[in-house]
């Protein structure tokens, strides 16, 4: 039993190092995209196309709360250092406030509002990560 085991192990060793090659050089392109990839600390609140707001997320020390007027009613605005949310919204999905805390991953968007955050590099660059 244990003969025709290692029999088929050596029939099949080219496929296990292309398998193991193949493993290597996804987990090497997969840390390269994690290590390289853009950092966004500019967080920009707007209102349909209009810039309302634009903050440097590295330069937050605290958590606080912005009020932004939308379409139907305020929005409230978390921020704190890195990380912005939507902490309050009168839209009936509520969609927007369960994405929680974001830090340069996909906007957030309360669409019943018009009120929408992007993220950015410092050089003004969109950045979408995630």
């Amino acid at each position: 039993m244990a003969l025709s085991c290692l029999k088929k192990a050596k029939a099949h060793w080219k496929e296990s190092v292309i398998l193991l090659v193949l493993l290597a050089l996804s987990l090497g392109f997969s840390l390269t995209l994690l290590l390289n990839r853009p950092k966004a600390n500019i967080a920009v609140i707007k209102h349909h196309n209009e810039t309302i707001l634009r903050l440097d997320l590295d330069k937050e020390t605290s958590l606080r709360e912005i009020v932004v007027k939308g379409d139907h009613g305020d929005v409230t605005v978390q921020v704190r250092k890195g990380e912005v949310s939507i902490k309050e919204s009168n839209c009936p999905s509520q969609f927007c406030v369960h994405e929680g805390w974001q830090s340069g991953g996909k906007p957030i968007i309360c669409a019943y509002n018009g009120i929408s955050i992007f993220f950015e590099d410092s050089n003004g660059d969109s950045v979408i990560v995630g």
